[in-house]
């Protein structure tokens, strides 16, 4: 039998080979699912001088339409009891649609909270959550950071926990540098959860920690400095738990520096992700080779 150098024979090369061509995918920035959750999404007035707008980006990948309904989870409502906006929408084979002023435009509401994307194929969304003096500003005077849709079968439970990097806060707060947002939603509607949040310095250390109550299908956020009263750190990771109720949280930070000199004030925000299971991360992958005999 003829080898290569390797010592594997051409004919396998040519077997993996084709294989793996039928187990490739398209390669999509973010995660694509059935059921997706923008964490956060708003319009309106912030911390001075923010004034928040929020624009979606959804992609359909497949060879055939999809059609996609698309929910408004207020902050801090039940939104099972209460009826939340919806639109439904249909996306061309390979189209992709954005959302400008999602909140205010498609589903008629000023207020913050978290957008849901359901559909039977899967779907890539993104959102740019950003910052303008007015209305009528042009693009290049705003100030932005990328929510990216995640699955839902991502979210943590009762008992599982996650991570969140970037925590900021010197004080006086009102003087610090940056400020750092936490929040969730809850992705299941079947119950809510409490969320323990607990600030660790730079060695891992427990600073503080705060308990929080989050509605089903409901959305929360807070800053650093109300769940973490009089705690200085520049460079603190933010652990979440759930420890108790029988909703599940996918959560999130959201660091904005605090430049606030007139009359150009900057409000640069970043996003930062949670740590996300090792397990789900495998589940969400592209079709993978399960067995190949040497």
């Amino acid at each position: 039998t003829v080898r290569e150098p390797n010592g594997v024979r051409p004919c396998a090369v040519a077997a993996l080979a084709a294989v793996m061509g039928l187990a490739a995918a398209p390669a999509l920035a973010g995660f694509a699912g059935t059921d997706l959750f923008i964490p956060m999404a708003g319009r309106g007035a912030g911390a001075y001088p923010s004034n928040w707008f929020t624009t979606v980006y959804l992609h359909n990948p497949n060879p055939v339409a999809v059609e996609v309904d698309l929910t408004f989870l207020e902050r801090n409502k039940d939104n099972v009891t209460y009826a939340p906006p919806k639109v439904t929408d249909t996306l061309a084979a390979g189209e992709t649609r954005v959302y400008e002023n999602i909140v205010e435009t498609t589903f008629a509401r000023t207020a913050y909270g978290a957008v849901r994307i359901q559909c039977d194929r899967k779907v890539v969304a993104s959102a740019r959550v950003f910052s303008k003096e007015s209305p009528d500003a042009p693009l290049t005077q705003t100030f932005g950071q990328d929510f990216a849709a995640t699955p839902a079968n991502f979210a943590i439970g009762n008992g599982e926990s996650t991570d969140i990097l970037g925590g900021y806060t010197t004080q006086p707060y009102q003087d610090s540098q940056a400020r750092f947002n936490i929040g969730c939603v809850e992705t299941t509607g079947a119950g809510s959860a409490t969320v323990r949040w607990t600030a660790r310095d730079a060695s891992g250390q427990e600073q503080k920690h705060y308990d929080r109550p989050v509605l089903r299908l409901s959305q929360t956020q807070g800053f650093f400095h109300d769940y973490f009263k009089d705690l200085e750190l520049t460079n603190a990771r933010i652990s979440a738990q759930v420890i108790s109720g029988s909703g599940k949280v996918i959560c999130y930070g959201s660091l904005v520096t605090n430049d606030q000199e007139f009359p150009k004030p900057v409000q640069d925000p970043t996003t930062f992700e949670m740590v996300y299971p090792e397990g789900v991360l495998a589940e969400n992958a592209a079709p993978q080779i399960t067995a190949v005999t040497a």
